[in-house]
């Protein structure tokens, strides 16, 4: 009996791991300013609208200091997604946050996605002190064969 049980524990785990195809963005690719993503069915085409991030505390928008980028405008920058592309995200609701219920990656980082119609948020979490979020505005979608 006690096998049986190890059996059905070691399943269920395998099951909670799986990951949903629903729930996953792929960033294909990244060229002269685009960046192609896939997910469901759909291929979107989107590009930078900006990145806002927190480095120990620090807040910085598209890689200058707040302060300074109110002051003097910044050009929207996207570094951060770029080292995304081939990697496959996990969606979020627009309800949570990054970082809850998410499990960290191996570089420490929870990465999430939330999709609202126009925009495409990639959330990167690694503590209250260190995250970042990149806006991607969406272009085109176009449905693909899966």
């Amino acid at each position: 009996m006690r096998s049986a049980t190890g059996l059905a524990i070691l399943f269920l785990a395998s099951c909670s791991t799986r990951q949903d195809p629903d729930r996953i963005w792929r960033i294909d690719s990244w060229d002269h300013g685009a960046f192609t993503i896939s997910h469901g069915g759909l291929k979107y085409t989107a590009t930078c609208d900006g990145t806002v991030e927190t480095r120990n505390g620090q807040t910085y928008v598209n890689g200058r200091e707040f302060s300074q980028a109110m002051d003097q405008g910044a050009e929207p920058m996207c570094t951060a997604a770029i080292d995304l592309v081939g990697r496959d995200l996990e969606t979020s609701d627009l309800a949570s946050t990054a970082h809850k219920g998410s499990a960290k990656g191996a570089d420490g980082w929870v990465t999430t996605v939330i999709h609202d119609g126009q925009l495409i948020g990639l959330f990167r979490y690694r503590d209250e002190k260190n995250y970042f979020k990149v806006m991607l505005a969406v272009k085109s979608v176009v449905t693909v064969k899966r």
